[in-house]
This record gives structure tokens, C-alpha cells and sequence, in this order.
């Protein structure tokens, strides 16, 4: 994993641009890119710019969220929301596994089932599913989007791991720091079925995973979406992974994911790292 220069405020853990003022993409950048995105104006998420990996600060800013206001537009029940550590209600991966790093939300978390709930029922396409995802945030109040975004950290963050890591490289060849966070917001977009079978076995992923690179480079739509209001936050998504940080080759990462490496890897398959080879498009083979 190397890293690349999309956040370098949010790397550093300031949050923040020149003169104070606020990193990030309002509703309405979403909304343009999105557009963009939909009439195929551009190739969103690849990365061009890639170097060694930096260890990561997780940002610990000093906001807080207002008094819970009356649930907004969407249907269904007020989000239950809770405080404190929010990976409690994570599936932790089996055989003592560790998850991602730990994450220490500021404010209230949105109940799992009812961040599920917000993600269930989108269309099938990307670019469709951000569509619909958009209107319904919109109709949350601030509180509510705020809690969402803390839900959204947290499932990201539990897969922010060196063996997740390793099986995005089996798919695309070395990925850079904002590229592998675009690659786990992909994951989550689907529903807890993908992403809490991803976090206990990442070779699961070789049954539903991307087509193309496009896919991974609009979820970073998603991610602008869930924390556009938690710019003192995001930063732990850009944490160091969990783990120590293997050079292994593609030989033997295709024994560690033989499910990706069969659905992923070219034939003959490369030889070297991922970090000799670099990024590869992405070919489904199966």
C-alpha cells in the first residue's frame, strides 16, 4: 500500500485547509460529481501520484454534536444511536483476528441496523446507488447525518487491515492510501452481507467483487457523502492499518486468496510483489 496526495490535510489530521477553512465536498460537489460520473465525463479514482506509505495520525478534533433534533424526511424510525466506542456491534472476524484500528467517534453512532437500513433497497449500478443514497441523506437532519457518518468510519475502519490490504492488491495490484479507502467504501456500499463477509474472509470477495476500477473510484462519492459533515473525524480512515506490512508475492497471495487470484490475477500471473508491479486494471477472469 502506498500512499497518494487526494487528502494531504486530512494525512497530516488538521482537517483543514488554508486559513481555516473547512476540507471537504459539499452536497452540492457531490451532486456535480455524480453528474459528471453519469455522463461518463471523466475516469474517477485512479490514482497517478503514489509513494512510500507515512504512518497515518488519526485526527482527534474538537467537535461535537448538537442537541438530537426531530428525525428528518426518511421514512422508517428515528436512528438509535449510541456513545462511546463504535465497534462494539462490528462482527469481529473469527479465529482472534484482529479487525481495523480503533476508532473513537466524537458524538453519537447510528444504530447498525438502521445505517443497513439507509443502504437497503438501492439500485443495482454504482453510480444509481449514490443517486438515491444522496436524496435520502438529504432528508436526515444534521444529528442524524452525523451518526451516519460515525457508522460509516466505523465499518470502513474494522477492514482497514494488512490482509484486506492484500486482497485488494490480488484484485488490483498495489493500491494507494485514498485509493484503498475508495476500494473499502465499495464494500461497504453493497450491505452488511458483502462487508461483514469481507471482514471475516476477504477471500469471499471473489464472488461479488468490482468489474472495473470505475466502481471503486465513484464510491469515493459515498465516502464524501457519510462524512461531509465530520471533517474533524475522517481522518481515521486514513489511519495505519492494523497489522504489520507484508512484501508478499503474488505467488504466494494467490495461496492466501485462491478465490480472488482465480477470479483476479492475469495468466500467467505476475511475478514479484504488487509494490514490484504497481496497479493493474481490474479483469474479472470467473
Amino acid at each position: 500500500m502506498v500512499t497518494s496526495a487526494r487528502h494531504p490535510d486530512l494525512r497530516r489530521g488538521t482537517g483543514s485547509g488554508p486559513d481555516g477553512a473547512r476540507v471537504g465536498m459539499p452536497v452540492a460537489g457531490v451532486i456535480a460529481v455524480l453528474l459528471v460520473v453519469l455522463t461518463g465525463g471523466c475516469s474517477v479514482g485512479k490514482s497517478s501520484e503514489r509513494r512510500t506509505l507515512e504512518v497515518v495520525p488519526t485526527s482527534s478534533g474538537a467537535g461535537s454534536d448538537a442537541s438530537a433534533a426531530p428525525s428528518g424526511t426518511v421514512p422508517g424510525p428515528a436512528p438509535t444511536v449510541a456513545s462511546g466506542s463504535a465497534a462494539s456491534d462490528v462482527a469481529r472476524p473469527s479465529g482472534g483476528t484482529s479487525a481495523g484500528p480503533a476508532y473513537a467517534p466524537e458524538g453519537p453512532v447510528m444504530d447498525a441496523d438502521r445505517f443497513w437500513g439507509l443502504l437497503a433497497g438501492l439500485p443495482a449500478t454504482t453510480e444509481w446507488k449514490l443517486a438515491k443514497l444522496e436524496g435520502r441523506l438529504t432528508g436526515l437532519n444534521d444529528s442524524d447525518r452525523r451518526a451516519f457518518g460515525r457508522r460509516f468510519i466505523t465499518e470502513s475502519t474494522a477492514l482497514l487491515t494488512w490482509r484486506h490490504i492484500q486482497a485488494a492488491e490480488v484484485i488490483m495490484g498495489s493500491v494507494s492510501e485514498d485509493v484503498f479507502v475508495d476500494f473499502r467504501s465499495w464494500v461497504v456500499l453493497p450491505g452488511p452481507e458483502v462487508s461483514r463477509a469481507f471482514l471475516t474472509d476477504p477471500d469471499s470477495l471473489a464472488a461479488v467483487g468490482p468489474t472495473d476500477e470505475e466502481e471503486i473510484g465513484m464510491a469515493q462519492v459515498f465516502e464524501a457523502l457519510a462524512t461531509e459533515l465530520l471533517w474533524d473525524e475522517v481522518a481515521a480512515l486514513y489511519a495505519e492499518p492494523l497489522g504489520d506490512s507484508p512484501k508478499d508475492t503474488y505467488e504466494v497471495l494467490a495461496q492466501r486468496y485462491p478465490r480472488l487470484a482465480a477470479a483476479y490475477l492475469p495468466s500467467p500471473a505476475p511475478t514479484g510483489t504488487p509494490w514490484d508491479s504497481g496497479p493493474r486494471p481490474i479483469r474479472r477472469r470467473s
